[in-house]
C-alpha cells in the first residue's frame, strides 16, 4: 500500500471510530439494553473489523507504528471499559475468563510486533509511555497467551513495580487529533488532569 493510501486508510479508520463513539453517546437505556442494541446494529462487528484493519497496517514503514498504537489501545480499552462505552464487545465467560470481541490472529500479530519492537529497541517515546502504562494490567499481556514472547515479557517484568500513574504531561494534546478512540480518550484524560 502506498504512503498516501495508508494515511488515507488511517484517517478512514479514525473517522469510523469517531462515528461509532458519537453513536454510542446517542443510545439510551441500561448497560445491558445498550449492549443488546449495539450487537443487533452490528457495531461490535464493525469494531472487530476496525481492529483487524489496524493490524493489517502495522508493518507499514511510515504509519505502522501509529496503526500499532491504535490497535493496542483497542485491546486495552476493550478490556477496561464496558462495551456500551467503547463499541468493542466484551463479556465475562467466568470469573477468570474475559473475552473481548477482537480477532485473535490480529491480537497476536499486534503483540508479536510489539515484542519485535522491544527486541529491536524501536519503541518511540509515545509507545513506550503507553506500554509502561498498559503493562500494569496483567490481562492485557496475558502470559497464558503471550508467555512465549521473551522480549515483551522481560520488559513487563522490568515495569511490574513502576508507578502506573500516567504522566499525561508527556503527551501533547495537539497530537491526539484524528487518532480514533485512542485520541479522544487521551484528550479527555489530559483535559481533566
Amino acid at each position: 500500500m502506498s504512503e498516501i493510501k495508508t494515511k488515507q486508510k488511517l484517517n478512514e479508520l479514525s473517522d469510523h471510530e469517531l462515528k461509532i463513539l458519537k453513536y454510542l453517546g446517542e443510545i439510551d437505556g441500561t448497560t445491558e439494553e445498550k449492549e443488546k442494541h449495539l450487537m443487533k446494529q452490528g457495531i461490535f462487528d464493525e469494531y472487530k473489523q476496525i481492529h483487524k484493519d489496524y493490524a493489517s497496517l502495522i508493518d507499514d514503514e511510515n504509519f505502522g507504528l501509529e496503526a500499532l498504537k491504535r490497535a493496542l489501545f483497542i485491546q486495552w480499552i476493550g478490556h477496561l471499559e464496558p462495551s456500551c462505552f467503547t463499541g468493542i464487545e466484551s463479556e465475562y465467560k467466568t470469573d477468570k475468563e474475559y473475552y473481548i470481541g477482537i480477532d485473535r490472529n490480529a491480537e497476536l500479530k499486534i503483540v508479536e510486533k510489539l515484542n519485535f519492537l522491544v527486541k529491536e529497541n524501536k519503541l518511540d517515546a509515545e509507545l513506550k509511555w503507553m506500554f509502561e502504562y498498559y503493562s500494569g494490567w496483567d490481562w492485557l499481556f496475558d502470559s497464558t497467551k503471550f508467555g512465549h514472547l521473551y522480549y515483551l515479557n522481560n520488559l513487563i517484568k522490568e515495569n511490574k513495580f513502576h508507578n502506573r500513574t500516567p504522566e499525561f504531561e508527556k503527551i501533547n494534546i495537539k497530537t491526539m487529533e484524528n487518532r480514533g478512540q485512542m485520541g479522544e480518550y487521551l484528550k479527555s484524560i489530559i483535559e481533566k488532569s
